[in-house]
């Protein structure tokens, strides 16, 4: 119940790096918890982890001076009525699972493109850099927030039904496509997204994870405008023309004609 190391096995011995002999008769604060950022707390800690059954994350320490994320749960003991508590310590190295979860967020935080993930009634549960510089909002500001803060005042009210309706008959009308509608700054101005979403294979089986990819179309946008505006200038200079114009293909087949052809031959532009 003090935290003296009585037993340990061989598995401790291989993942810490210190002998048996080295391990017994120490606490578990001298040879496991990372104390030295605040001595002060170690008690504190013991206290904390000597809660049957409650498992904790925290930072160890090999033999080396190396520390490692584990996964420390303790067990009573039975004793058979002796008036010394036992507990057993039971560890995972958790630094495989750290290591792969600070790529993914590397990678997530890299990303040119806005991802939010959300829960299945639309609560943001993660975002990353991207997002807060499109969107305007801090970090803080937008995680727990409804995900329809950033939706188009059109489509905002009528969000979490999506969701809702996926929920409840599986069928997808959102989940798993992309589609374009209109996105909302903290500003309050509109923008023109593509939104991919997908939901997110989680152990648990309560709760639903879905992630929006999202893409600015502002720029597309506007050079598909550009371009129309443009076709629509040829057309107007091609149809003012006074002379026959006929654009033809390789193989002679027409492509375009202007207002005089139409009316120079008899025929109609879709004849």
């Amino acid at each position: 119940s003090k935290g003296v190391i009585q037993t340990v096995n061989a598995a401790a011995c291989r993942v810490f790096g210190w002998s048996q002999d080295e391990f017994l008769g120490s606490t578990i604060t001298q040879h496991i918890i990372v104390g030295e950022e605040d001595p002060n707390m170690q008690e504190t800690y013991l206290k904390q982890f000597l809660e049957a059954g409650k498992k904790t994350e925290l930072k160890a320490k090999r033999k080396s001076g190396i520390e490692f994320w584990v996964e420390l749960s303790l067990l009573e003991v039975e004793t058979n009525g002796e008036s010394e508590k036992l507990f057993c310590g039971f560890i995972i190295d958790l630094t495989q699972k750290k290591t792969q979860e600070a790529i993914t967020t590397g990678i997530i935080e890299a990303s040119l493109d806005p991802m939010i993930m959300i829960d299945q009634v639309g609560t943001i549960k993660m975002i990353n850099a991207a997002t807060t510089t499109q969107f305007g909002w801090a970090r803080d500001e937008m995680l727990g927030q409804n995900v329809k803060i950033i939706v188009g005042k059109k489509y905002a009210d009528n969000h979490d039904n999506f969701l809702k309706r996926y929920m409840q008959t599986g069928k997808a009308r959102v989940v798993g496509r992309r589609i374009e509608l209109p996105a909302r700054r903290k500003d309050g101005t509109e923008i023109i997204v593509e939104i991919g979403l997908a939901e997110v294979k989680t152990a648990g089986k309560d709760e639903k994870l879905f992630c929006a990819f999202i893409k600015d179309l502002t720029d597309r946008k506007k050079q598909e405008a550009a371009i129309i505006s443009r076709e629509r200038l040829v057309t107007g200079i091609i149809n003012a023309a006074v002379n026959p114009l006929i654009q033809i293909n390789s193989k002679g087949v027409i492509q375009t004609v202007n207002a005089a052809a139409c009316r120079v031959f008899g025929w109609s532009q879709d004849e």
